[in-house]
């Protein structure tokens, strides 16, 4: 290979760029990058820590596969190379292992109990005993210690046993905070145990791996040396702790503020971390012991940890800690596990590792009184190898303790330990069932009683969405006068998406109380989103609680619909996952958070609303008296127009606001048989092929086979539900029609002075309700529009063949209606709340299937049950009782 750094350009003399160091460099980072980042592509569904992709692409670049292709190792991953290579890999582990003591609170581990210390040490003890005993048949064995670096020398079984039993023993904190963190368990009970238990294991095991690096420092040489290192890594850690942390400790409290750390602080941070780590290897200790105790004296308290951790985060763990993990599994030779008897040495060691670990946790934790099945939970969460246990293993090799066979069998060991944790460990945690409440609606909660006040969850990607969010709660506050309810609570949880980064699982720690989000004033420093709206509650003189939710796109909706149930939620609004201009352009798409609103509107325990923000509020970030609102309700009939409707008639308690609703009748009767789940016709007719369903494709299914009687009865049902949900659209206009032509409360002589909210209604007859709908909304000076999603159409919109929707992708997420107001082509130039009243019925059906079969049985006899009830006890108690409380009592 050439001496040279760089090439002097391809042009100016012909020769092969992988000759120089950096240009070989970049080549062999941009392949370790993109292939590690497939692998965990691949495997996030199986939920698996990055570590496990990243030791599986070394392997796979090793001899195990690709390194088999000729001239693949020689030209890319050739010896020279591999010492850069493992040079900017352990300077990478440097600052990884820094910023792990940064994650570390060592005034916590005080604070964690004799319970902890005490299961922590069980769980060290038996692995550990049981890894000496195995010792000894491995290192007289000359098949496993094949393999190593200086075959003349090996080394004593003092420093082999020592080595060999903290492998056994060792718990990944970092990678086991990660598990703890995707299953939403790291601020559980078994997740603080866990994560202290393992914070006191990697610190045990760490003295003992510092002892075995000076015993193998020392080989060949007196004994006494050893014992010299061992002493002086004593004595630093001491004055580290006793001398260094307090003056730390005080120069940046002065310094510092949560929203202020001074560059030349993260400086002198970076510099302390390598003087650190340069010291302990002058003590024969390794460079990543100083540079952990380093970040482990630093401050906590506020913002500082988290803000350096930010700052190294991306560098470090993605393009750095990978090359770490891949040269690991270029030394891997699975190939060496060749013979039955190596293949039964690598089952004995997962045997021995598992079973010493899984077995002395569970029994220690057992006699702690945990119950039977957190115990287990605790063991297996404790069996975690990964990270940690790699670098004991690359310690291990670089100091000739072990050769490469054994090396590769205690890298399956560690591959397969981890792996299986996360499945085992989801089997193991159940979720409890969610709690029933009432009013779950809009409109349940307007024909309520009780004097409660109106609780909408609004959800918030970030800053952008703030202003919108306080609009809609201006909107929301309604009359404050003769009746007794009054008021509104609102809940504004802000999404955040988790990541593997230290500073996202430091926000999961925050942000998170006995497993679920909790309500907090402010995260100093993090959360300027919760802050900003903190504010505008105290201007408005609105009942505000901030949240944040820290979880993957995956289960975020879980966080969300559980945290509503806990909370009694009437509403949850979500912000569209586009960010759309006023003039339609899209500004972002954030493709995660489309997958979450799906989901929420599948299993929301109450209704929904989505958020499609253009300016909503226009330069006003924050709402006043002056504010006025000019409201367009769309009107189709069904039950997510009338609560559509129910929420617009709230915002009539607004002094500033002027309503319009416009109710589509169409020209021509519809067909009311795309209601039902069977073709009336017994064929499927190619109409109703060409529908497109809010959310789905069940229109594709193929037709069943009726008799002549199932179709009689089926279109008589439909007929019938169409009939009753026709009866409960018009008493709902009915009402808001009465609400507007009578006085507003018993104090409104006292109010003549304020604005009086308008509100006129239009009737619109038309066979294009696409059309229509788009010519209404275009009008200008339109703050908001209102419009039901319609998972129950009514057959004026069911009818819409599937040609004339915008966007198909979209129409899932928004209904037919929704999504003609959003396409790129129209001149809608507003925001727009689209909403989807709670169905018990239809919570976790796919909203395909919700919008295709929405008729049953028990519907069909409840719409009968309430269109009797509209003749037989009149208009008002209708309302009542088909928006009341005792429809929302089912289960979610």
């Amino acid at each position: 290979m050439a001496g040279g750094t760089t090439s002097d350009g391809i042009l100016a003399k012909p020769h092969d760029s992988l000759e120089f160091s950096l240009p070989l460099f970049i080549i062999q980072l941009t392949i370790v990058l993109a292939l590690t980042r497939f692998l965990a592509l691949l495997l996030r569904p199986l939920r698996q820590p990055r570590v496990i992709a990243e030791v599986i692409g070394g392997i796979l670049l090793g001899p195990t596969a690709l390194g088999n292709i000729d001239g693949f190792t020689a030209k890319l991953f050739n010896k020279d190379s591999l010492k850069r290579l493992d040079l900017v890999a352990n300077f990478g582990l440097t600052f990884f292992l820094f910023m792990v003591g940064l994650e570390l609170d060592p005034d916590a581990l005080k604070a964690s109990g004799t319970i902890t210390t005490a299961i922590s040490i069980a769980g060290m003890f038996f692995p550990f005993v049981l890894g000496i005993g195995v010792s000894f048949f491995l290192y007289n064995d000359t098949d496993t210690m094949e393999g190593l670096k200086d075959a003349n020398s090996k080394i004593g079984f003092g420093p082999f046993l020592v080595f060999m039993g903290v492998a056994m023993a060792i718990t990944a904190f970092p990678v086991l905070a990660r598990i703890l963190a995707e299953f939403k368990l790291l601020t559980t009970e078994i997740g603080g145990l866990a994560m202290s238990a393992a914070a006191v294991d990697d610190i045990m095991a760490w003295v003992l791996l510092a002892l075995a690096v000076a015993l193998a420092n020392a080989h060949g040489s007196n004994p006494v040396v050893a014992l010299y290192d061992l002493l002086m890594g004593v004595g630093f850690v001491i004055v580290m702790f006793v001398a260094v942390r307090p003056l730390v400790k005080k120069f940046v409290q002065k310094v510092t503020t949560d929203d202020h750390i001074p560059e030349y602080l993260v400086t002198l941070s970076f510099i302390g971390c390598l003087l650190s780590g340069f010291l302990t290897d002058l003590m024969g200790i390794h460079v990543i012991f100083g540079a952990f105790l380093f970040g482990l004296i630093l401050p906590k308290e506020g913002n500082f940890a988290h803000s350096l951790i930010s700052k190294l985060e991306d560098f470090v763990g993605t393009l750095l800690l990978p090359l770490y993990f891949v040269s690991s599994g270029l030394k891997t030779e699975v190939a060496s596990v060749n013979s039955i008897k190596l293949f039964g040495v690598l089952v004995l060691v997962i045997a021995t590792a598992t079973a010493g670990k899984v077995c002395g946790v569970y029994f220690a934790a057992r006699l702690s009184k945990l119950p039977p099945r957190k115990a287990l939970t605790f063991g297996v969460l404790m069996n975690t190898k990964g990270l940690v246990e790699l670098i004991v293993l690359n310690i291990g090799y670089e100091k000739n303790v072990i050769g490469k066979t054994l090396f590769t069998i205690m890298v399956l060991m560690a591959l397969f330990t981890t792996f299986v944790t996360s499945p085992i460990v989801a089997y193991l945690t159940k979720r409890d069932q969610p709690v029933s409440y009432d009013a779950r609606t809009i409109a349940s909660y307007e024909a309520a009683d009780d004097a409660s006040d109106l609780r909408l969850f609004m959800c918030a990607h970030g800053l952008r969405n703030i202003p919108a969010l306080a609009h809609l709660s201006d909107l929301s506050k309604g009359r404050s006068g003769g009746r007794k309810k009054k008021g509104l609570r609102v809940y504004l949880l802000h999404l955040v998406e988790y990541t593997e980064r230290s500073s996202s699982l430091m926000l999961v720690a925050k942000a998170r109380k006995g497993g679920k989000p909790t309500v907090s004033k402010k995260i100093p420093g993090i959360d300027d989103v919760g802050s900003m709206f903190q504010t505008y509650g105290r201007l408005a003189k609105v009942n505000v609680k901030t949240m944040m939710v820290v979880s993957g796109t995956s289960d975020m909706h879980e966080d969300i619909c559980s945290t509503a149930v806990d909370k009694k939620a009437n509403m949850v609004v979500l912000p569209f996952h586009k960010y759309l201009g006023a003039d339609g352009s899209v500004d972002a798409n954030l493709v995660g958070f489309h997958r979450v609103n799906l989901r929420v509107l599948r299993h929301a325990p109450c209704s929904v609303g989505i958020l499609i923000d253009r300016g909503f509020g226009g330069s006003a970030n924050v709402p006043s008296s002056e504010t006025s609102y000019d409201i367009l309700l769309l009107f189709f009939g069904g039950p997510d127009d009338r609560e559509a409707l129910a929420y617009a008639s709230r915002m009539l308690g607004h002094p500033n606001v002027n309503l319009r609703v416009v109710r589509f009748k169409a020209l021509t009767p519809k067909d009311v048989t795309v209601h039902v789940g069977v073709e009336v016709s017994g064929q499927h007719s190619q109409r109703h092929s060409r529908f497109h369903w809010p959310g789905g494709s069940a229109h594709h299914r193929q037709p069943q086979e009726i008799s002549a009687k199932e179709k009689e009865i089926a279109l008589e049902e439909s007929k019938r539900y169409a009939a009753a949900e026709a009866s409960q659209d018009e008493v709902a206009l009915e009402m808001l029609r009465t609400k507007i032509s009578s006085p507003a409360d018993e104090k409104s002589s006292q109010q003549a002075t304020q604005p009086s909210p308008q509100c006129t209604i239009e009737e619109v007859q038309t066979d294009d309700v696409i059309q229509a709908a788009v010519r209404a909304a275009s009008v200008r000076n339109i703050d908001l529009i209102v419009v039901g999603r319609g998972r129950r159409p009514a057959p004026i919109v069911a009818s819409v063949p599937v040609q004339d929707h915008a966007n198909r992708v979209d129409s899932h997420e928004l209904g037919v209606i929704g999504d003609a107001l959003v396409a790129t082509d129209t001149v809608v130039k507003a925001s727009i709340l689209i909403i989807q009243q709670h169905d018990a019925d239809l919570v976790g059906v796919p909203t395909g299937q919700s919008s295709r079969f929405p008729v049953t049985t028990a519907a069909l006899t409840q719409s009968g049950r309430k269109a009797r009830d509209i003749s037989k006890n009149g208009k008002g108690q209708e309302a009542k009782d088909i928006e009341g409380k005792h429809v929302d009592k089912q289960g979610p």
